[in-house]
């Protein structure tokens, strides 16, 4: 629990502290600011050989090094003098907090197994229904009609 609360203050915490950073490395807000998109595109670079690497892996070896590798590099972060290492830091913790997500839900998949897989899962996906479908459905059981009089 300690562990996802470190990694998602770390993922969230540098776009309040972006005039901060940018002072003390000398650089723009902006570029300060790119710092918080590397990030997200490591991320998204990430994700697919997440899938892929995840379930060959050992859970808890995997774990242990996310979470040493996270502490690493936000521990870079915290020191970097210069804006190639605050950039290299940051993409390393995209593609960690990326494949921490992917861990988590073949995890869940793992751990509950069913027939339906998907139902482990907070997002479940509803069937698309017609317009006409869909005010049938929001329609009252009986419509009583104003009396004018």
């Amino acid at each position: 629990m300690a562990t996802s609360f470190a990694i998602v203050l770390s993922e969230f915490l540098p776009p309040s502290l972006l005039p901060q950073m940018a002072a003390a490395l000398g650089v723009s807000e902006g570029q300060a600011g790119q710092a918080v998109t590397a990030t997200a595109i490591a991320g998204f670079v990430a994700g697919p050989s997440a899938a892929i690497l995840v379930p060959r892996l050992d859970r808890r070896t995997f774990t242990g090094s996310l979470t040493l590798t996270a502490a690493v590099s936000n521990a870079l972060v915290a020191v970097s003098e210069n804006f190639v290492l605050l950039m290299a830091a940051r993409l390393l913790l995209g593609a960690i907090t990326d494949w921490r997500v992917v861990f988590l839900a073949l995890a869940a998949l793992a751990a509950f197994p069913d027939p339906r897989p998907g139902q482990q899962l907070p997002v479940r996906h509803e069937p698309r229904r017609s317009p006409a479908a869909r005010r049938r459905r929001r329609a009252p059981a009986s419509r009583a009609r104003p009396s004018r009089g």
